[in-house]
């Protein structure tokens, strides 16, 4: 008689094996929400008026950029160090990513991703990391705490591998 904790083993084996293969084989994420699809869109707009060539999502800056965003979200604080001072090159490195260039957006309170990017284009320097044509991946991370001081978190990490 089959019991259906045989079944229950095979698809946590599937699902874990369909997890890794993602990482390993930067296959797109579906987990990315429309809003940071919506974000990748918007900044590869700016960069192609700007004659640059579009951002690919890269899974382990995405990590990245998610985790810093839990992070500052869960925290309560707004900065590029985290909470013990590592940078947002750390970070990068940390999830995985062999980084030759890289460099990160921030942003807090903004509701949408046309807001976020809006905002980093008023900015001389998050527009320069935008407009950087060397770049050729990017992963965006949104968090929100209605309790903390900003609500939402935004960020942007961008990387040239090596």
């Amino acid at each position: 008689m089959l019991t259906a904790r045989p079944r229950v083993q095979l698809s946590v084996l599937v699902m874990s094996i369909l997890l890794l293969a993602s990482f390993v084989f930067g296959i797109p994420q579906a987990a990315a929400s429309p809003d940071l699809n919506r974000g990748i869109e918007l900044t590869n707009e700016q960069r192609q008026a700007a004659g640059c060539p579009n951002l690919l999502w890269n899974p382990a800056l995405g990590a990245a950029a998610q985790r810093h965003a839990d992070d500052m979200a869960a925290h309560n604080y707004f900065s590029h160090n985290s909470r013990s001072g590592v940078n947002f090159a750390a970070r990068i490195r940390s999830a995985g990513y062999r980084l030759r260039l890289a460099a990160e957006n921030i942003a807090a309170g903004q509701q949408s991703p046309e807001e976020v990017v809006a905002t980093w284009m008023a900015s001389p320097s998050h527009r320069a990391n935008i407009l950087n044509c060397r770049f050729r991946h990017v992963g965006i991370g949104f968090s929100s705490n209605d309790g903390s001081s900003f609500g939402t978190y935004w960020v942007q990490t961008f990387g040239t591998s090596r």
